[in-house]
Formats: C-alpha cells, sequence, structure tokens
C-alpha cells in the first residue's frame, strides 16, 4: 500500500482496529483519537466476503456485484466489481483491499460505500 492510494474517510487497520482516516498530512490522524499514526504503522484491510456482506445493500442499489476472482493470467485474485446496470454486465475494476474497493466506488458514484455492520473506531 502506497500513501497515494489513500484518501479521507478510507478503512485501515492499526494495531489490530479498524480506524478511519481523518486527516492525511505527513502523519495523519484518525477520529479514535487526537494523537498522530505515522504511515507506516496501519495496514490495508483484506477485502473478505464479511465486509462485502456489508456493504452490499448499497453496492446493489447502485447497479452493481462483486464476485470473487481466482488467480489467472490477468489477475490476481480478490474480487471483482461488476456493473449490472448495462447488457452486457461491466467489469469495473479488481479489488483486493477495502481502501481501494472505497476508492473505486467513490470514484464511480461520487458518494461514500458505507458499511453497515463493521464500525469503524471514530
Amino acid at each position: 500500500m502506497e500513501a497515494r492510494e489513500l484518501r479521507m474517510g478510507n478503512l485501515l487497520y492499526y494495531n489490530g482496529k479498524v480506524i478511519e482516516i481523518d486527516i492525511m498530512p505527513l502523519f495523519f490522524f484518525s477520529k479514535e483519537s487526537a494523537f498522530m499514526k505515522k504511515f507506516e504503522d496501519v495496514e490495508p484491510i483484506p477485502l473478505t466476503d464479511e465486509w462485502i456482506k456489508a456493504s452490499e445493500e448499497q453496492l446493489l442499489a447502485a447497479g452493481y456485484r462483486i464476485e470473487k476472482q481466482e488467480p489467472g493470467t490477468f489477475t490476481k485474485g480478490g474480487y471483482k466489481l461488476i456493473y449490472t446496470g448495462i447488457n452486457p454486465p461491466l467489469l469495473m475494476g479488481s479489488v483486493d483491499f477495502v481502501h481501494k474497493l472505497q476508492n473505486l466506488f467513490f470514484a464511480l458514484e461520487d458518494t461514500e460505500l458505507e458499511f453497515k455492520t463493521l464500525t469503524p473506531i471514530r
């Protein structure tokens, strides 16, 4: 993960807890506390079925579905985001981390992707 992949609102792991990025200078703050965290101390959250289920209602309402993607010649594995509002459905991108799904959804829909059952520490 590189700092340029992140934006405010992204979810990451910090000391085993899910945090939401609030401010991003060289160090960044999270909503959970007033102290700064170094970029090296955070980890991306792998996209799992649990995370997908937590955002599935919003994804489906916007016309998307997510499918598992097996590793192959052109893919690393993970998941693929598919737009189903047209025929044939259109592959929008491959995602393997929560922050990448958040960023892709925001780029496509200009709105934040919500995770209903998984609440970050603020």
